[in-house]
């Protein structure tokens, strides 16, 4: 694995995305790709099939834009294993990828979604055309590749892409950044307890939670099994947990640290820095207690596990105050930081998190 990781005969499995590393972790198929690259001569065909990760994985993003960039593609054909291999699940998805070393892809022909290899004798008829530009406004950072089925779908996703993305912060609406994993069932099972006589507070997972409703009304929905204990126990307390880790992150959509650093136009050590210009404005160094739970409001709620065959694609409600989630939950968060000169000398810096959502916006998103 050090060869892969450390040399220099592979250079694409750690691509950037918003600023930092994505590592493939070593994943064969990607290995292979990159050494095809090197292995087929300019001009050459190269033809695999390769698991969808390859099109859809951030940490994939080099491997694509080589693909792209430096090759021109004749097909990409993706398929649900259903009965296609016997030995491998049938919800695994791979595509068979045909393209020449070499060259440029101004348009991406491509179909996914399918589930008889007979399409591969006649493919010139089914495939789609995706633009060059789309791909790059679909998925800006990492260049994802939209697993369509259809010239129906294709042209859905135009149309959307005329619009500003649901996450894209224009002028003073709102928009919707996710908090992919508050705590973790696994590593963070010290901070829950299951007894409610014991717990302050519920910690929602994805079974607690159903289109428009986060409670046990209706029968497929689970009762809440786990609870958590209020700060003033802070080494049990799950709020303390989710706490710290806002206070530590390198986010700047989360991190009150660095959101002081970067408006300020900060240099040299994040803390030195934050803590020397707090002092000069005539309070403490920054702390945990200078952060803004988003469990102090109400916000959306998604369950992380779902799909197009699923009788919903997306499942999402809006979950009550004082409620925390682990990672079969996304939450959108309710605050972003905007940090003002006004807000360095107040304590806690509260002051420095501003509402993203009116209550009826939260409504409206929640419903579409």
């Amino acid at each position: 694995m050090r060869y892969f990781t450390d040399g220099s005969h592979y250079e694409l499995l750690s691509p950037e995305v918003k600023g930092k590393q994505v590592a493939a972790e070593n994943n064969l198929s990607a290995i292979f790709l990159e050494r095809t690259f090197t292995l087929a001569k300019d001009g050459g065909y190269v033809a695999q099939v390769l698991p969808n990760v390859i099109f859809n994985g951030s940490s994939m993003k080099d491997l694509r834009l080589k693909m792209i960039n430096e090759g021109d593609v004749k097909s990409l054909i993706g398929f649900e294993n259903k009965g296609i291999f016997e030995a491998i699940d049938d919800r695994f998805r791979f595509t068979v990828a045909v393209f020449c070393n070499g060259g440029y892809t101004e348009k991406l022909p491509c179909i996914f979604e399918q589930h008889d290899p007979k399409i591969l004798r006649n493919i010139d008829e089914r495939l789609t055309h995706m633009p060059r530009d789309l791909l790059i406004k679909y998925s800006h950072e990492s260049q994802i590749i939209p697993l369509i089925s259809s010239e129906q779908q294709l042209a859905a996703i135009k149309k959307i892409l005329q619009h500003p993305r649901i996450g894209d912060e224009v002028d003073d609406s709102w928009f919707a950044s996710l908090y992919m994993k508050e705590l973790d069932r696994s590593t963070d099972s010290d901070r829950f307890v299951e007894d409610r006589e014991e717990g302050d507070y519920p910690i929602y997972e994805g079974k607690n939670m159903h289109q428009f409703t986060h409670n046990n009304l209706i029968d497929i929905l689970s009762p809440i099994s786990l609870w958590g204990v209020d700060e003033d126990d802070p080494e049990k307390s799950a709020k303390h947990r989710v706490r710290m880790k806002n206070f530590r992150s390198h986010n700047p959509e989360i991190s009150l640290k660095k959101a002081i650093y970067e408006e300020f136009d900060g240099s040299g050590s994040q803390k030195g820095f934050v803590n020397s210009l707090l002092e000069e404005n005539g309070r403490q160094e920054l702390s945990e207690e200078d952060i803004l739970l988003d469990c102090t409001e109400y916000r959306i709620a998604t369950r992380r596990i779902a799909n197009a065959t699923n009788e919903r694609s997306i499942i999402a409600s809006v979950i009550p105050k004082d409620a925390v989630t682990v990672n079969s939950l996304c939450t959108i968060r309710p605050y972003k930081i905007d940090v003002s000169k006004d807000d360095l000398c107040n304590y806690p810096m509260h002051s420095a998190y501003e509402r993203v959502f009116t209550a009826k916006e939260l409504f409206v998103l929640s419903l579409s």
